[in-house]
Parts: structure tokens; sequence; C-alpha cells
């Protein structure tokens, strides 16, 4: 079989914490085929194997290409949850014994 084939891929959406790795990956079939990634902004430079690594959102897809033709994968969303802050820092309470402590 020349013409690459999709055969397995990352399913979707994929999600994760800030500053963690989102690993993706796709599997084809085909004779000398070469692999590019490609997120919402278009093609991913360097990006040419069968997996990616993503540490931002967005929609990404790749491209199985050889000289008998190419098969895009479907496209994998990815979501980076952002790490949880601290809005508000807790104000200093003198309290009576057994008195109820209601902070703000």
């Amino acid at each position: 079989m020349c013409i690459p084939k999709i055969t397995g891929q990352s399913s979707s959406p994929l999600s994760g914490c800030a500053g963690a790795a989102i690993n993706m990956y796709v599997i084809a079939t085909g004779t000398d085929t070469t692999f590019q990634w490609y997120n919402q902004d278009g093609i991913i430079q360097g990006e040419n194997n069968d997996s990616l690594k993503a540490f931002t959102s967005g929609k990404y897809y790749c491209i199985v290409s050889n000289g008998c033709g190419s098969a895009t994968s479907d496209t994998i969303n990815v979501i980076i949850n952002t790490s949880p802050s601290i809005t508000m820092q807790p104000k200093n309470d003198t309290v009576c014994e057994q008195a109820e402590l209601i902070s703000v």
C-alpha cells in the first residue's frame, strides 16, 4: 500500500496543567512516510515525527505524506488549564476563646 492511511491517533480533547506537556500521536501506514504537525496558526516548524508535545491550548493535526499522496489526521483539541492563584490574602483577626470568626 503506497498511499498513507492514518490508522490511529490521540483522542480529543486532551487536557493538562500549565507547564506540563500534552503528548499526542498518529499511527499511519504507507511507505516512506513523513509527518508534519500543524496548529490553528499553521505549520509547526521542526515537528515532523509521529508524536508531538504541546504546551499551549489549541487545535492540532498532522499530515502524513509520501510520494503517493497524503492523509490528514482528525483535529486534536488541546486544553491547558491555568494554575490556581491566590487572589486575596487572609487578614489577621484576634478571636476570643469560644467566639465565632467570620472572615471575608
